[in-house]
Formats: structure tokens, C-alpha cells, sequence
């Protein structure tokens, strides 16, 4: 399933609404956290990375711990950027959720 949450940066204004969504999550889940900074990201040919490539560079990582899922995203961001500016921050968290 994916969640998608639109709204200011945390912090950018003080007491601030943010949207509030719940979800039920099982054992096995993985749940990635990012930045709009990431699928935004520019490639030599000012080609955007786009929400389609992070989903498919996430699925090839999904069975790695969350570090590496991690490592695997930054890295394949970088190789997609080839050498172009990265020109907006980039927040990424995995986290699985683990037997009880």
C-alpha cells in the first residue's frame, strides 16, 4: 500500500495541522519514509527520477535490512542523478517490522 502525505515541512511553521492517516501494519512489512527531495531528484538529461523508479529501486532492496535498503536507494539515487546537482534535501527511512 502506499500513503501519500501532502502538507508543509515538519517544523516550517509552528503549530501547524498536520494530516493525521492510520494504517495497520503486520510482521514482514516494510515501511519507507522520504522526502520529497528524493523522487524529485534531477539526472544529466533533466529527466525528474519520478515516484515509478523509487517504487522499483525499493522493490530490489526490500528484502535487505533497513540500513541497507537505505544505503541501496541513495546509491541508485546518485547513479541515476550521473554527476548532476542534487538541489533539494533528502530525509529516507526504512523500517521493517519485525515478529513479535
Amino acid at each position: 500500500d502506499e500513503l501519500v502525505m501532502k502538507g508543509m515541512p515538519l517544523g516550517a511553521i509552528e503549530n501547524f495541522e498536520y494530516q493525521t492517516v492510520e494504517t495497520d501494519l503486520e510482521a514482514g512489512d516494510v515501511v519507507l519514509l522520504m522526502s520529497d527531495g528524493y523522487p524529485e531528484l534531477f539526472n544529466d538529461r533533466n529527466e525528474v527520477l519520478d515516484d515509478f523508479r523509487v517504487k522499483k529501486f525499493f522493490s530490489e532492496a526490500v528484502e535487505l535490512p533497513s540500513n541497507q535498503i537505505v544505503h541501496h536507494l541513495l546509491l541508485a539515487g546518485d547513479k541515476w542523478r550521473n554527476g548532476s546537482p542534487q538541489n533539494d534535501d533528502i530525509s529516507l527511512i526504512a523500517v521493517k517490522i519485525k515478529e513479535q
